[in-house]
């Protein structure tokens, strides 16, 4: 008998302690005393606050889908907070679906609590893409003070891929909880991601389903995203799951997953979608002895291959590790994904014997790959990595004005896998350093402006100038939209050279005008030297920072700037020359002003010369760019004699 009693007190211990932590409450039950809250004292800054975010996961075998629930419940602290009125779900539209959906809005109504449903006409379902769709939610009723709560349910038929949890929003959280009970015959390893100490874990036996794992955090602070951070979910809180073993019912081993890299290597080989499509279509054969000659180096082979498959292929905008159907589809519609498009060039290059082999990679909106946790999931795109004479190029055919060996920013994420019959870890980086370099001989008039500019682009930079001026409806609207930006200036006479020409540098000249950029008081002009070009604001605002910055390349921006003075008028104060620079010149800042009669010449160069910065750099970087905001805010000062 005592034994019983016993475990009995046990088992309200357990339960009370299970209810304790149960810091959500039943949908549409709200406190009055958060309907009553007026800031959030943790931080008194934050426009609104989740008071609670709850989720739970069960394996539905019957049914051979996951079932996630959630429910959500956020306090609007002033009108900053309006946007989380309008609330967006993503989901995959091929083998997931959203029920159940529920959602109102509170609010504190002469001490009354008042509710208005969001109707199903405030609910819309639009298709992102072939295979993403979103439901927007948009709650009525909406002020200071208002709690929005909603609700539902996301069935997935991929049973073996685990959502990722998050814990940290870009607004404060009261309380987060998640629950996931996993069956016996699946085992995952559980990691957490970000920043913050780990959540509060318990699990505890259930019953045959299997073992119910309870999550729990509270007062989590906002996410804050800084500047020059490669994504989000490389640093905030976040539970991620990774499928290891399937077993059957007599509990023996069905698969393991992501047991070694070359395992993975071996897989990616073998699949339909990946190392099956290595195979050049005959349609292409034909194009390759066309523009390529045996009178041709491997190099200039190389070369004209990858300029031929990114000319002739658009990019459809997708990020994929696999093809979306095969690469002989794909070259005869001249479209398809990352994957489409660079298994295409991997197959065309090994057709001109020119040893080519696929690298997979993470990109930066997806976060980093963790190396010593082998997993295909963590990989959504491909790219090519050629050897020509013991030397490597990685290749990307999706940015038509992007030359070899030159990959897009969004590939530049840190390391990379070959995928061949021995795998090796390979750095993404790229040590091609952007370069703008500026040129303005301009006489002052008036009080205006009035010269020629010449602009030298090279590298990341020619890149972005060619897509912005392509991608824009013709030259005159280009025109104008730097016109519009730059209030006072007038563009004339303008011409480009090399525009397509992606292996020269790009030169830009052009006439200008500049007004409403100086002020006469008396006989004394005033003027800042750097007009558009310079640097007005820090962008690192905080006094410390918690993750790397992450420029993605080094760059150099150079502007030499002629003044010729108006007769009449001599100089009586210039800003001071600075020679700036960080340990071992990582970073460097150079102002040179000088003044010989009637003319001042001006030189400001920044040099970042390398891409990532540790947070116990940041103080350095942040008080070079206080430096260099400062110099480009100061004044030319001008008298009549």
């Amino acid at each position: 008998m005592k034994t019983k009693f016993f475990i009995l007190i046990i088992f309200v211990f357990l339960m009370s302690n299970l209810s304790a932590q149960k810091k959500h409450t039943k949908y549409g039950k709200v406190d009055k005393s958060n309907l009553e809250m007026k800031i959030y004292d943790l931080d008194t800054s934050a426009n609104a606050v989740i008071l609670f975010k709850y989720g739970e996961t069960t394996f539905n075998f019957d049914m051979m889908r996951l079932e996630h629930n959630y429910h959500v419940r956020i306090k609007i602290l002033n009108s900053n907070g309006f946007d989380w009125a309008n609330k967006e779900i993503y989901y995959l539209n091929y083998n997931e679906k959203i029920i159940n959906l529920e959602a109102q809005s509170c609010n504190l109504v002469s001490g009354k609590v008042v509710k208005t449903k969001v109707e199903n006409n405030d609910i819309f379902d639009n298709t992102i893409s072939s295979s993403i769709s979103v439901k927007k939610i948009t709650f009525s009723n909406v002020k200071v003070g208002t709690i929005l709560e909603y609700k539902y349910t996301l069935f997935s038929n991929n049973i073996y891929n685990l959502k990722d949890w998050e814990f940290q929003d870009i607004i404060p959280t009261v309380y987060n909880e998640y629950n996931i009970t996993i069956p016996d015959n699946l085992t995952y390893l559980k990691r957490i991601k970000g920043y913050l100490p780990s959540p509060e874990m318990k699990n505890f036996l259930t019953n045959s389903d299997g073992t119910t794992y309870l999550y729990t955090m509270e007062n989590i602070p906002a996410f804050v995203k800084e500047p020059f951070i490669s994504s989000k979910y490389n640093y905030i809180s976040s539970l991620v799951f990774e499928l290891q073993i399937v077993r059957d019912r007599y509990h023996r081993i069905m698969r393991e997953f992501t047991t070694s890299w070359d395992e993975i290597s071996e897989e990616l080989l073998e699949a339909d979608n990946f190392g099956n499509q290595l195979k050049c279509p005959k349609a292409l054969k034909k194009e390759l002895k066309v523009i390529t000659a045996d009178t041709m180096t491997k190099y200039d082979k190389m070369i004209a291959i990858h300029g031929f498959i990114a000319n002739e292929m658009k990019w459809n905008g997708a990020n994929r590790l696999f093809t979306s159907s095969t690469i002989k589809e794909s070259y005869k519609k001249k479209t398809g994904s990352s994957a489409d498009i660079n298994l295409l060039l991997i197959a065309a290059l090994n057709e001109a014997k020119i040893t080519t082999v696929p690298v997979v990679l993470s990109t930066r909106s997806n976060g980093f790959i963790n190396p010593a946790l082998p997993s295909i999931t963590d990989f959504n795109y491909v790219i090519a990595l050629v050897s020509i004479d013991g030397k490597r190029f990685y290749l990307d055919a999706t940015e038509k004005y992007s030359p070899a060996g030159m990959l897009p920013k969004r590939c530049l994420n840190g390391i990379g896998r070959v995928i061949y019959k021995v795998t090796e870890e390979v750095n993404i980086n790229t040590d091609q350093k952007s370069k703008e370099a500026y040129y303005l001989d301009l006489t002052i008039i008036d009080g205006e402006f009035a010269g020629i500019c010449t602009e030298i682009l090279k590298s990341y930079a020619a890149l972005d100038f060619r897509n912005d001026y392509k991608n824009s409806t013709n030259e005159e609207t280009f025109l104008a939209n730097i016109e519009e930006i730059n209030e006072g200036l007038i563009i004339s006479e303008y011409s480009i050279e090399n525009l397509d020409v992606i292996y020269k540098p790009l030169k830009v000249s052009y006439k200008m005008n500049i007004t409403n950029n100086s002020n006469t008081l008396g006989d004394k002009i005033y003027f800042n030297p750097m007009f558009y070009f310079g640097i007005n604001s820090n962008p690192f605002k905080n006094e410390e920072r918690k993750y790397p910055v992450d420029f993605a390349y080094s760059f150099q921006k150079k502007y030499i700037l002629t003044f010729t003075i108006p007769e009449g008028y001599t100089v009586e104060s210039l800003p001071e020359s600075v020679n700036i620079f960080l340990p071992d010149k990582v970073a460097t800042f150079k102002y040179i002003i000088v003044n010989e009669g009637n003319i001042i010449q001006l030189s400001s160069n920044i040099s970042i010369n390398k891409n990532i910065f540790t947070h116990l750099e940041y103080p350095y970087l942040k008080e070079l760019y206080s430096q260099i905001v400062a110099k480009h805010n100061e004044m030319i000062v001008l008298k009549k004699k």
